[in-house]
């Protein structure tokens, strides 16, 4: 079934087969998206606080979610003018730019970040996000990928561990390669 939300919605929770659509401005509090489950963010809907837990799925393809948790096994993929704020990618859990932008956030031991041409990921101080350092934290075995393109990467920490692959066309910024870290040129 499908929930189709124009106005504002807390505390629900999408299972398997379900789908939350958020358009027109639409605002959605303290969602969970568990396996099978899917948030879809159009038309300028804005999330709180959302969970994707394993198997569920968030897009944001024309809208903003703020505060999200990425567990082990979901995905989240922010597209078109879609942006992601506060966003927390944990072991396991998969953050996919697909020409959107990742303002904040941080990127655990075994999380994954994908930027593919057109997204961008960076940390703006006006937001006012509090993320360790200058931006973006990948905590030890972390990855994020900057694919072949026009991505962008600026103020990044690359820790112990960590590999920061940029691809033909993909630029960085600002980064730091702590002790142990590595940064991959191609």
């Amino acid at each position: 079934g499908g929930l189709y939300v124009a106005g504002t919605v807390s505390d629900t929770i999408i299972s398997s087969g379900g789908t939350e659509y958020l358009f027109d401005n639409a605002v959605a509090s303290d969602t969970i998206v568990s396996a099978g489950g899917i948030e879809d963010l159009l038309d300028g809907g804005i999330t709180y606080g959302t969970i994707v837990s394993s198997g569920g799925r968030e897009y944001v393809s024309d809208g903003g979610a703020a505060d999200t948790i990425i567990s082990s096994g979901g995905q989240a993929f922010i597209s078109a003018i879609g942006a992601a704020s506060g966003t927390i990618i944990s072991s396991g859990g998969d953050l996919v730019l697909i020409g959107g932008e990742l303002i904040s956030g941080v990127v655990e031991s075994g999380g994954t970040l994908v930027i593919t041409p057109g997204g961008s990921a960076t940390y703006t101080s006006s937001v006012g996000a509090t993320v360790i350092s200058a931006s973006m934290l990948v905590e030890s075995g972390g990855a994020l990928v900057s694919a072949i393109g026009s991505s962008s990467l600026s103020g990044f920490v690359v820790s112990t561990g960590d590999v920061l692959q940029v691809y033909s066309g993909g630029t960085t910024d600002n980064t730091v390669i702590g002790s142990g870290g590595e940064e991959q040129v191609q």
